[in-house]
């Protein structure tokens, strides 16, 4: 109610506009926060937090490349917030607009060179982006840095399962796996279709695909293709 009373008199205030905004925000309500920011930045436009206030309202209801175009302003503002990129990143790639991933994760890496997690990142930013010589480059340094972070194993898996390597997906995916990574259904798929493929070459990788499966079912307990695949023969 004060910021309102204030807005009344004052319509033009940067304060004012912003503090009822976090009002806003404080009740999900994205929607009614919008105008607000809005007032707010044709006041003054030299303030990050109400940029990404602004990206995360436009997010929550849905516009994602207003989204994008506020994060923008905010990553402008204060280039070196690493967190304001990350986030970013992930807008692109929400939008399938990978190269603005790649441009910031990029960034990120470079401002945090010896950090594993954001080599990992931009591995998989160009990974979707279908840059496979430079992903592979970024999930071989993140593990260089850090061999016990699961992510870039999995992406390194993908990668050469992407390249036909049998024997050094399935390596680098249990290696993901033994290290704490997710076993959702998107890895499962993936070890599934690396499995039936490698299966169809011949009796000797049959029985192969057959082993791998048993010892795979302990990360996948409950999945039919795994469990035919471990009781087939070669």
């Amino acid at each position: 109610r004060l910021w309102q009373a204030t807005l009344r008199v004052f319509p033009d205030s940067f304060k004012a506009n912003q503090g009822l905004a976090n009002v806003y925000f404080e009740q999900r309500h994205y929607a009614e926060a919008i105008p607000r920011l809005q007032a707010a930045t044709r006041v003054y436009q030299g303030e990050t937090r109400v940029y990404q206030q602004l990206g995360l309202a436009f997010a929550a209801t849905g516009d994602v490349n207003a989204a994008i175009a506020a994060y923008e302003k905010a990553v402008a503002l204060t280039p070196h917030a690493v967190p304001l990129r990350r986030q970013l990143a992930n807008l692109y790639l929400r939008n399938r607009q990978y190269s603005g991933a790649v441009r910031h994760l990029q960034a990120v890496a470079e401002q945090m060179p010896k950090n594993a997690r954001a080599w990992a990142e931009l591995g998989e930013a160009y990974y979707v982006a279908k840059v496979l010589g430079s992903a592979e480059e970024a999930f071989r340094k993140a593990i260089a840095l850090n061999p016990n972070l699961p992510k870039p194993h999995i992406g390194l898996g993908a990668f050469l399962q992407a390249q036909g390597n049998y024997d050094g997906a399935k390596e680098e995916y249990l290696k993901g796996l033994a290290l704490g990574a997710q076993p959702t259904p998107k890895l499962r798929g993936a070890i599934v279709s690396l499995l039936q493929d490698h299966a169809k070459i011949g009796p000797v990788s049959a029985a192969d695909s057959a082993r791998d499966a048993k010892e795979l079912l302990r990360y996948f307990p409950s999945s039919p293709d795994l469990e035919a695949l471990a009781r087939a023969k070669g």
